[in-house]
């Protein structure tokens, strides 16, 4: 509730269109892939939860099987996506404010297990990762999009971004089970700046 005596959601939802695309032939069956994507949903949001984060993800409508990028860099995709007009109906026939793609990095030139093309101008928002990867991959890329440092040699407390090794994104809120606070020095408003950008996320679908 707030001052004004009137009750608030105390959690914001980001709507995503997901995306699959199984055109490298890396799973035979189409439930294995939809199950990792799902993973990737849920770790997210348990680590938004166990950072008291107020925002989660939330997957919409059916997964999409029509847009498919055989050959193609990871790291291109993501871009492709958010312009293409097809995608942008579906975007407004679910109310979604953006996308989650879940793919391979076997054309991708390096390493990479998952990338982002985002614009709070534009108002876009898309995710994609390999499947074939850790399903940590989507905590990291779309904390990434929403603010959070890319540190790219891991920290004291290897929180999300830092390592990767803990459940939690940066914030000097929560203690971790060995005592520790769940930040390393300078990520004491890590946090803050993620909620306040995944406010504005959980309405791109406005522009619709």
């Amino acid at each position: 509730m707030n001052d004004r005596g009137l009750w608030e959601r105390e959690t914001t939802t980001i709507d995503l269109l997901w995306v699959l695309d199984r055109s490298a032939g890396e799973f035979l069956y189409r439930w294995d892939a939809l199950v990792l994507m799902r993973e990737n949903i849920r770790r997210a949001n348990e680590a938004l939860e166990n950072s008291g984060a107020t925002f989660r993800y939330r997957l919409v409508g059916n997964p999409i099987e029509g847009f498919t990028y055989p050959g193609v860099d990871l790291k291109d995709v993501p871009a492709d996506l958010a312009r293409d007009r097809n995608l942008q109906a579906l975007l407004k026939q679910h109310r979604a404010d953006g996308i989650y793609y879940g793919g391979s990095n076997r054309w991708t030139k390096s390493e990479v297990c998952d990338w982002a093309d985002y614009s709070y101008t534009e108002k876009s928002f898309v995710i994609a990762t390999a499947l074939t990867c850790p399903t940590s991959a989507f905590s990291r890329r779309a904390g990434f999009a929403l603010g959070l440092p890319d540190n790219s040699v891991s920290k004291p407390v290897p929180v999300i971004g830092s390592g990767d090794q803990l459940p939690f994104y940066p914030t000097p809120h929560r203690m971790l089970p060995d005592g520790r606070w769940a930040f390393n020095p300078g990520q004491e408003t890590v946090l803050d700046n993620m909620n306040s950008r995944a406010k504005s996320v959980a309405r791109f679908s406005d522009k619709w």
